[in-house]
């Protein structure tokens, strides 16, 4: 299978999988009790937390050490060390949950140390599944992954919502069961693949060894995505708790979106690199952000107008008071038209982008302790917010010196204020037409989605319109058909 095709299916499973995501949250907003859903995020925060952080980066291992001739030499000692960490981690359940305990000012994670570290472990194991079928090329076997236990998360929930005898333990108890589907699919998958006469120490150690650098790096990432979660956490109750995780809420096909293209561009601004051909490097990662700015704007000032509509639909008006928290926070998608660690890594620049990770959390941190305890948990999403400039502001100056350009040629600023501006023009005038005829949810996200389009068909013909002409040329061809 081409990679092209490869890359594809896996996009299509991904976005199968994240519509399904999107309905779960939905069925259990719905479901429970604010005070048990704001349990349940607590768990699955700590559970982040907890796995990116016991897990020593041992996915990125699973892609290195399974891409190359040796895969079958190191599956089994893979499988090992996934095992060891498990068991490592329910040893150390009991201290974790008193850590979160303290943080979340309740007494829920030491209760029930049995389900919290039950899911820990086995969450371990999974985490890197999806790395482990990548790189052994198992390309259906990866698609089964990704989607059944998905799906079967989602029907379990909808027979827990119609049959309405429920409780958070059984939520939890059917989450750990999707985490057991995950690992039986896994082995199944490569059950064929696994030698133990390969099992050897040594292997074990080069696999740990490896992956410890990039994981740290996704731990500072995990932190710093969720510390306004953290901090906030400790300062209100379940309730609130509940509230404000919901209004911070990025919508999960936003980073399929950005990590797509530039996923793509890494190998190209690598090569460019690699011939010192920086003028070329400039106008491609110009252009990259020209290409994204009609998405992104056009999606921020549409979510930020039309906030409530959109929370109402995803969480139901019990989380009317999450509406604030979400607008504030929608703003960092102006910011987000670059994934900007991919000039890092393709000039070889990754220990900047390391640096930056560690300075942005400090800053996130003090600035969400200060600002919380002076207006509250609104206070942790424009802490948030500043942490994001912070970091644009600070990775766009190391981009300047890598490549000896003007800060000015670092970020297509003039298209970028420009179609804030316009987009900001066009999603008002439609929620000022909305405000006055309706104030229906299914109305408002019809409002949303023209403005939107309307705002998206503008920017393309104003900044970039590559993505417009593909969406014509896939339409085209399906109608052909």
């Amino acid at each position: 299978m081409s990679v092209k095709k490869s890359s594809s299916i896996l996009f299509i499973s991904k976005v199968i999988k994240t519509v399904f995501d999107i309905a779960s949250i939905m069925i259990l907003s719905r479901l429970l009790f604010v005070s048990d859903y704001g349990i349940y995020k607590q768990l699955m925060l700590s559970s982040q937390l907890v796995i990116s952080i016991m897990i020593l980066g041992v996915p990125n291992s699973a892609l290195y050490y399974l891409s190359n001739k040796r895969k079958k030499e190191y599956l089994v000692n893979l499988y090992f060390t996934l095992f060891f960490l498990s068991i490592l981690v329910i040893i150390v359940s009991p201290f974790l949950a008193m850590l979160f305990d303290m943080n979340f000012k309740v007494d829920f994670f030491r209760k029930n140390i049995f389900i919290v570290a039950l899911i820990y472990s086995l969450g371990i194991f999974s985490s890197a599944s999806e790395n482990i079928l990548v790189a052994l090329n198992k390309i259906k076997s990866l698609i089964i992954y990704t989607i059944v236990p998905t799906v079967y998360w989602f029907i379990g929930l909808l027979f827990l919502l119609f049959y309405g005898k429920y409780t958070i333990y059984m939520i939890f108890v059917l989450f750990i069961f999707r985490y057991v589907l995950n690992i039986v699919l896994l082995i199944l998958s490569t059950c064929d693949m696994i030698r133990f006469e390969y099992t050897n120490l040594k292997r074990i150690k080069d696999i740990l060894i490896f992956g410890i650098p990039i994981g740290f790096s996704t731990i500072l990432g995990m932190l710093n995505k969720n510390v306004d979660k953290l901090v906030v956490g400790y300062f209100v109750d379940n309730v609130n708790f509940a509230i404000f995780s919901n209004g911070a809420y990025e919508i999960p096909f936003l980073s399929l979106l950005t990590s797509s293209l530039f996923t793509v561009l890494v190998p190209e601004l690598k090569k460019l690199n690699d011939l010192k051909n920086i003028s070329s490097i400039k106008t491609l990662w110009n252009r990259a952000g020209n290409v994204m700015i009609p998405i992104m704007v056009s999606l921020a000032s549409s979510l930020i107008f039309f906030a409530k509509p959109f929370v109402l639909f995803i969480f139901s008006e019990k989380y009317l008071a999450s509406v604030p928290y979400f607008r504030i926070y929608q703003t960092i998608l102006y910011f987000r038209i670059y994934v900007y660690g991919s000039i890092f890594v393709a000039t070889k620049n990754s220990r900047i982008f390391l640096f930056n990770a560690i300075y942005s959390l400090i800053f996130n941190i003090v600035m969400d302790i200060f600002l919380i305890m002076k207006i509250g948990p609104i206070g942790a999403v424009i802490a948030t917010v500043l942490t994001m400039v912070f970091l644009v502001i600070l990775q766009l100056i190391n981009i300047k010196n890598i490549l000896k350009i003007k800060f000015s040629e670092t970020f297509p600023w003039f298209n970028w204020i420009k179609s804030i501006i316009v987009s900001l023009m066009i999603s008002g005038s439609l929620y000022i037409l909305y405000d006055i005829t309706s104030s229906g949810v299914f109305v408002g996200l019809l409002f949303m989605f023209f403005s939107f389009v309307l705002s998206f068909f503008i920017l393309s013909y104003m900044v970039n319109n590559e993505v417009l002409n593909y969406i014509v040329y896939v339409l085209k061809k399906l109608t052909r058909k």
